[in-house]
């Protein structure tokens, strides 16, 4: 637990060692710092420093490449520091980063730059109230292009295909944890998180044989995240605990995709045919509200023997909106919503658990 006096009464698997320090060895940086150039404009640039206070800790970890490595990824960052867990809620399970993934690999790419850092410090703003924030940033740009020579005997055509891909991918994460200890017996800690994900991706692939045929394809998804938690928790005797808790949740999240093609292979399903040049567009938009309340009270009658009482509300309000439509080349809609999705939901969950 991350609260000393709960560790009675809350089970984890987690260990914890002391360190003491010298006099002479309670206030240093260290570190390292790793770079390189290549040939062809390769670069590679990775900080890692760490600075070391009684009462003020900094940690700074970042890389800036364009090898198509990942020096530097978004666990490594909130490695660093995890803030404040709280033994409430545990079956809240937030989303990070949807849809954040590793840097792209692949053979084709003719460029690969990521720029990424985070950054986090600890100190106390009073001897009863200490905070600590932790900063991530991720920036990515890939860009792939082949091409493909085929020939059809049997037909005698020969086509040549282009396929360009372009990728950027931005984030951006930051956490802050306050806690106030009144005493030994009695603490209260507040945690608030910002997280903000975009993605984009654009492809073009051409096609050149008898006829010529293009597909375009592209989307942008992005989503804001806000998470707010207050936990009290207080030790009255050896004997009763209570730790209690309210918690907000904010996500929202939008985007589009794109498809768009000059030939007609797909005009018996969606297309009309008397256009040559069509576009599906597809808009996405989908918001999550979350307000819970959480009650633990314990009491230990000895070692062997201990009563846990746990009740709260989950309440979830949902909406999710999709719709998809078809454009000819004058970006007029030829027809009604192919898909239309418009739902909104509200969820509720009391509940009531008993452990002994």
């Amino acid at each position: 637990s991350d609260i000393g006096f709960m560790k009675d009464v809350v089970r984890s698997d987690e260990l914890v060692m002391n360190v003491t320090l010298k006099e002479d060895k309670k206030q240093f940086v260290f570190g390292e710092i790793e770079s390189g150039l290549g040939n062809q404009k390769f670069y590679n640039f990775k900080p890692s420093l760490f600075y070391y206070h009684p009462k003020i800790n900094i940690g700074l970890i970042g890389s800036i490449n364009n090898l198509g490595t990942e020096t530097f990824s978004v666990n490594d960052g909130i490695s660093i520091d995890k803030g404040y867990r709280s033994n409430l809620f545990k079956k809240r399970n937030e989303s990070l980063f949807s849809f954040i993934e590793a840097t792209i690999k692949d053979i084709n790419q003719i460029k690969n730059q990521s720029r990424n850092a985070g950054l986090n410090f600890q100190f106390p703003v009073h001897k009863k109230f200490k905070a600590d924030g932790l900063f991530i940033a991720d920036f990515n740009q890939f860009n792939k292009f082949s091409e493909t020579h085929k020939t059809y005997f049997h037909e005698n055509i020969k086509e040549f295909v282009t396929d360009e891909v372009f990728t950027k991918r931005n984030m951006f994460y930051s956490t802050w944890n306050l806690k106030y200890q009144k005493s030994k017996s009695d603490e209260i800690n507040y945690k608030i998180d910002f997280k903000m994900n975009e993605l984009q991706n654009n492809s073009l692939l051409n096609s050149v044989s008898n006829v010529t045929r293009v597909f375009n394809s592209g989307s942008y998804k992005s989503e804001n995240v806000v998470s707010q938690l207050i936990d009290y928790s207080k030790k009255w005797n050896n004997k009763n605990y209570i730790n209690a808790g309210v918690r907000h949740y904010f996500s929202e999240s939008s985007g589009f995709q794109n498809w768009k093609n000059d030939s007609l292979h797909l005009n018996n399903s969606l297309f009309n045919e008397q256009f040559h040049y069509n576009i599906i567009n597809q808009d996405i938009r989908n918001k999550n509200k979350q307000i819970d309340f959480e009650l633990k009270y314990y009491y230990i009658l000895n070692t062997k023997h201990k009563f846990e009482i746990n009740i709260g509300n989950y309440f979830d309000h949902l909406t999710y909106f999709t719709n998809a439509h078809v454009k000819n080349r004058f970006l007029e809609v030829v027809n009604q919503p192919v898909y239309l999705n418009d739902v909104k939901l509200q969820l509720n969950k009391v509940f009531t658990k008993f452990n002994y």
